[in-house]
């Protein structure tokens, strides 16, 4: 059962080790970006989150306003707001 145990805490190691190797691939690599300057000045960015946006919304970098979004989709513009 020991064998078994030195096993698993030597995978979660190696693991960890992993991990950390990529999230500071991911730091440096995330700067050469190139809106990365103006995405670090969103509150709460730090480096793996400026990584994750760019991921999540890419296309919309394409695009110059949200009005051009929303036309690309065939989605009406929102003129007013409801109460």
């Amino acid at each position: 059962m020991g064998h078994l145990v030195e096993l698993q805490v030597k995978l979660l190691s190696t693991l960890l080790r992993s991990i950390s190797e990529l999230d500071q691939a991911i730091a440096v690599t995330v700067l050469e970006h190139p809106k990365a300057e103006r995405l670090q000045t969103l509150p709460r960015i730090d480096k793996l989150n400026l990584a994750q946006v760019p991921a999540e919304v890419g296309p919309i970098f394409l695009f110059g306003s949200p009005c051009a979004i929303t036309a690309k989709d065939n989605c009406p513009p929102l003129t007013r707001f409801d109460d």
